[in-house]
């Protein structure tokens, strides 16, 4: 069998968009599309993942594992996508890895959404029945609803209690 230059370049086209296509109907994240904002390893006595550059778009963002909740030293990342092909709606989703790990207490997530999501949102992320979001594989499988502990509307921030660390995100209550 020969291959011609054009087959090779239709091969090539088609590879990476199957693939693309097998990412999101398995559940396998691509990574193009997020980004990190913080990393750092807590171990039994507690401690923040937080953004190293306070004036950052979403410097406000943070994980506080409490004393207790981890047995051993575990690596953090906090990741912010722009959209999530598994959701059915275009917001901003925050992403605590390693997923699915199982805190034996509570971690504190602040989400901070840049002021674009107000525009995205309309006047949902004003509305007082805002709520918080998040599942460790599958929306469709294991989405929870979590109690906003605390908002700051001026600083488009919302915090969340999470037992299991997944993809993170807010919209509107009826909205899901």
């Amino acid at each position: 069998m020969r291959s011609s230059p054009a087959r090779l370049a239709l091969l090539a086209l088609i590879v990476p968009l199957a693939c693309a296509r097998i990412e999101r109907t398995s559940g396998i994240e691509p990574l193009e599309g997020r980004r990190l904002l913080a990393r750092a390893t807590i171990g039994p006595a507690g401690g923040t993942v937080a953004p190293a550059r306070p004036t950052d778009l979403h410097g406000d963002v943070r994980l506080v594992v409490p004393a207790g909740a981890l047995a051993q030293d575990v690596e953090f990342a906090i990741h912010v996508r722009y959209g999530d092909p598994r959701l059915p709606s275009v917001v901003q989703t925050f992403e605590l890895e390693p997923r699915g790990l199982d805190l034996a207490l509570p971690a504190a997530f602040t989400a901070q959404y840049a002021s674009a999501y107000e525009i995205s949102a309309g006047a949902v992320w004003n509305e007082l029945d805002v709520a918080a979001w998040s599942f460790a594989t599958d929306p469709a499988r294991d989405l929870r609803l979590h109690d906003v502990i605390d908002r700051d509307v001026e600083r488009n921030l919302v915090a969340m209690q999470v037992n299991v660390l997944g993809t993170c995100f807010c919209m509107h209550r009826e909205l899901r």
